[in-house]
């Protein structure tokens, strides 16, 4: 059987990672990660920024216009969260100003008595500086 080529460098070989070790192919990699979860690695992983240009930008937001001409934006999705993963996301949202969806139970809007959101506290300057710098 004729095995297809990168038509890229991957890089091959690699160095050891932490407790991911040095691969000189693809293939010997790809078998390492069979026998391998990489949940147990994410100690070792690091947010990326992507920056998406050109015709394929292009072509997304044209999609994404007509995606919403079309209301195909109203998909749901459903999440199972334990507590603190739930009560971060809450935290989360809440800052940015976005509350929770409303409650199937009660129909399109929420109409239970809520209490006002609290105004959000000021924090001194010296405090909020000591944070950025990881104070």
């Amino acid at each position: 059987m004729n095995k297809l080529k990168p038509t890229v460098d991957l890089g091959y070989p690699t160095e050891p990672l932490g407790d991911i070790p040095s691969f000189n192919s693809i293939e010997e990699e790809a078998e390492w990660w069979d026998t391998h979860d990489s949940g147990d690695f994410q100690h070792l992983f690091e947010p990326v920024q992507i920056v998406i240009g050109g015709e394929l930008a292009e072509q997304i937001v044209a999609n994404r216009r007509e995606e919403i001409e079309q209301g195909e934006l109203a998909e749901k999705l459903t999440l199972r969260l334990d507590q603190s993963d739930r009560a971060a996301l809450t935290k989360y949202a809440k800052r940015k100003g976005i509350g929770p969806p409303p409650s199937p139970a009660c129909g399109s809007r929420n109409t239970s008595k809520r209490k006002p959101p609290a105004k959000p506290r000021r924090r001194s300057r010296l405090r909020s500086d000591r944070t950025k710098l990881g104070a």
